[in-house]
């Protein structure tokens, strides 16, 4: 949060409180679809889907520095369509019980 409000404190400025717990719980969700998919890696992916796992791992490291508006993009957008192809990959699972 430091790095996202560049120093602010919601401490020293009660009115960053709201919108610094969003931030947080937008990073956890970043962190959480990120460990998503390293671990869907681990499947085997037609060509295209892993091209698209890939892209999805470079919009969860932008280049740039996080933002709260880049922040509330994530929660609002991304993170659902994340969520959304994770879901497609069912497939590619093995049913339960199944040897590995």
């Amino acid at each position: 949060m430091q790095e996202v409000f560049a120093g602010r404190s919601w401490q020293a400025e009660p009115a960053l409180t709201g919108p610094m717990i969003r931030a947080f719980a937008a990073m956890r969700e970043v962190q959480a679809l990120h460990q998503l998919l390293l671990s869907a890696a681990a499947l085997t992916l037609p060509a295209a889907q892993e091209a698209e796992r890939l892209g999805w791992l470079a919009d969860l490291a932008p280049a740039r520095e996080w933002s709260p508006a880049a922040l509330d993009e994530l929660a609002a957008e991304t993170a659902p369509a994340i969520r959304r192809w994770l879901r497609s990959l069912a497939a590619h699972l093995a049913p339960p019980g199944a040897a590995s």
